[in-house]
């Protein structure tokens, strides 16, 4: 089944994609209650399984589904905002990958580099026949727009994850 890239949306974000691979949409969703990143199973009756949340505890505000990494599993990625005490006061994100194991259960993995700006985004971007993962770095003035290309977070598999 192909993956519609999708773009956060405000409010409590959502995305559906097949996480386990048998050709039913599931969805993840940023948790405002308890925090962290809820998966349900898709069922194919149009009901869900019961969810499993990740990393709960942490307020995530946006969530973007894609395969980052290459190896066929959909993966997600979300941004986290927090307090950054040289950004001059402005909105600041850390972002996190959750990488897909192809049964519905993901691993966490953190990218270093915090970003200023939204939204997140996925899709082929440069034409490269690789799914990119698009975050818009900004000053916040319109004088500013940064861009830097971050390697590939799992050894030996192609492809990157963009910051820009």
């Amino acid at each position: 089944m192909a993956l519609d890239p999708a773009t956060a949306a405000t409010g409590q974000a959502t995305v559906s994609a097949d996480f386990n691979g048998d050709g039913i949409l599931d969805l993840a969703f940023v948790n405002s209650t308890t925090g962290g990143v809820t998966v349900r199973l898709g069922k194919g009756d149009g009901t869900f399984a019961a969810g499993a949340t990740y990393h709960a505890g942490h307020y995530y505000n946006a969530i973007v589904a894609g395969d980052f990494n290459g190896d066929g599993n959909i993966d997600l990625a979300v941004s986290l905002p927090y307090l950054c005490g040289g950004c001059g006061g402005f909105p600041s994100y850390l972002l996190y990958v959750f990488f897909g194991t192809g049964d519905g259960s993901f691993t966490l993995k953190s990218l270093p580099k915090p970003f200023n700006g939204m939204p997140l985004a996925a899709g082929d971007f440069n034409g490269a026949s690789k799914l990119d993962l698009i975050t818009t770095t900004t000053d916040y003035y319109g004088d500013s727009q940064e861009c830097e290309r971050v390697p590939c977070l799992e050894p030996g598999k192609a492809g990157h994850i963009e910051i820009c």
